[in-house]
This record gives C-alpha cells, sequence and structure tokens, in this order.
C-alpha cells in the first residue's frame, strides 16, 4: 500500500488529499513533495503528481513519483553556502555592500552601518545610496567611471554620514550587468578613512 511507504511526516497530508479526493471537493493537490521509505530504508525526495482515472469500472489514483532526492540536496548545500556567505560578510571589518544601479540599497553588514552611523533599528532598505554622496558630482563620476571600467579600486569618496558629517570613504566596487550589458548592479567594500583624509589634507 502506498501509505506504507510514505515517511511519517508526510502520512498525514496524503490521507487528507486521499480524503479530499473521495469526497469530491475542489481544494485537492495534485502535486506536492513528501519524502518516502524505500525498501531498503533509504529516505528519498519525491515529487507526487496523481490523477484521477477509471479502473475496472472504478475510479482510481494514478500515481506518478519523480525522484527529487539530488535536487533537494542541491537546495540544502546552496542555503548552507549562502548562510556562511552571510555570515562570512556579517563578520567582515569592512563594510560590504550591495546596490542596484538606481541606488536603492540591496544588502549591507553591520560594519557598513557602523560607518554610516545607522544603527539596526534604521531599516537602510527604505533608503537610497544617492544620500550618502557629498555631491551629485561626486557620485556621477563614480558611475561614469564604473560605466567605462566595471570596477573601481582604492577609490575615495566625499560622504554624508547619519549626522550629515562628512566622512571620507575608500571604496572597492564592482558593476553587475545582465544578459544585454546593462548596469543592474554594484557590490563592494567601504573603509573609513576620514581621519587618514583629514591629517593628509593638514600636510
Amino acid at each position: 500500500e502506498f501509505l506504507n511507504m510514505v515517511h511519517p511526516d508526510y502520512q498525514k497530508i496524503v490521507i487528507e488529499q486521499a480524503n479530499k479526493k473521495q469526497k469530491g471537493l475542489k481544494d485537492v493537490l495534485y502535486q506536492y513533495i513528501l519524502k518516502i521509505i524505500k525498501k531498503t530504508g533509504e529516505v528519498v525526495w519525491v515529487e507526487n503528481y496523481s490523477k484521477t482515472i477509471t479502473y475496472r469500472n472504478r475510479p482510481a489514483d494514478l500515481v506518478t513519483l519523480i525522484n527529487i532526492t539530488d535536487k533537494k540536496k542541491a537546495e540544502e548545500q546552496l542555503k548552507e553556502s549562502e548562510e556562511k556567505y552571510k555570515n562570512m560578510i556579517n563578520n567582515l571589518d569592512l563594510g560590504f555592500y550591495q546596490l542596484a544601479w538606481d541606488g536603492s540599497i540591496l544588502n549591507i553588514n553591520p560594519a557598513f552601518r557602523k560607518i554610516m552611523g545607522y544603527d539596526e533599528s534604521v531599516d537602510l532598505n527604505e533608503m537610497n545610496s544617492l544620500d550618502f554622496w557629498k555631491t551629485t558630482e561626486d557620485r556621477e563620476k563614480f558611475a561614469r567611471e564604473m560605466l567605462e571600467g566595471n570596477f573601481v579600486e582604492n577609490y575615495i569618496v566625499q560622504g554624508k554620514n547619519r549626522y550629515n558629517q562628512d566622512v571620507a570613504l575608500e571604496v572597492h566596487a564592482h558593476l553587475i550587468r545582465d544578459n544585454e550589458e546593462k548596469p543592474i548592479r554594484i557590490e563592494g567594500t567601504v573603509s573609513d578613512i576620514t581621519e587618514k583624509f583629514k591629517l593628509e589634507q593638514k600636510l
């Protein structure tokens, strides 16, 4: 019997769907993912497709199971890799950022917040990175250089922090383009060199 193959964690949903079919309800799932236990004891992920047919003049379920274990493992590995990447970014001493080409903030790390004077209570995703630039001219110059070379290193930026104070930033940035070579995202790192910049200006 099919139910005996179903992993205990998924037997409830299988029974529920079977009962709905018998009652002729409309909210039946004809496709869903579950785990089954093979005769060897191995647990595998499958995608279940079912269809009501007539067999020997009686309604019956035609069930097709597709093994998606490798796909699920790949998804889990990807999720784990993304989590490791996120942890690595969050533990950087340098500020990390991902910005849409229009300036909207996609992702930043705690170090970036600290540099710009924003704590966790402020949702920077509601802001635009264009507000961090001291002048529009500097921002436009930076954009031109990114379009021409796709990346910059040790690029000095004059910006404004949360308290409207001048900050000098050393930026490393890389431009991401889509399949049509249109700019879609900028990502990179930033460090606060305000004190160093002030000392150099005095020399």
